[in-house]
């Protein structure tokens, strides 16, 4: 994640913040032509980490999206 992005959604919805937010990304931490797991789990990481509620990564499923969404919504009322 870039740091101005996390710079960002730090400043517009900080820990006090009742606006739940998904973070949907292609992981892709590529070290050479190869992505590595261990780079995909450092920006999960680094996603929930600045607040978000929940790390969706593409492709997904249209399943696991609804849920997600449904879940953050629950959460939220």
């Amino acid at each position: 994640m870039p740091k101005f992005l996390e710079a960002k959604l730090k400043r517009k919805y900080g820990s006090n913040s009742k606006v739940p937010y998904m973070i949907m990304n292609k992981l892709g931490f590529m070290r050479g032509n190869k992505e590595t797991a261990k780079g995909r789990e450092a920006e999960v990481a680094k996603g929930l980490s600045v607040g978000a509620d929940a790390y969706v990564t593409k492709p997904f499923s249209t399943a696991e999206l609804v849920e997600t969404v449904t879940r953050l919504l629950k959460e939220g009322s």
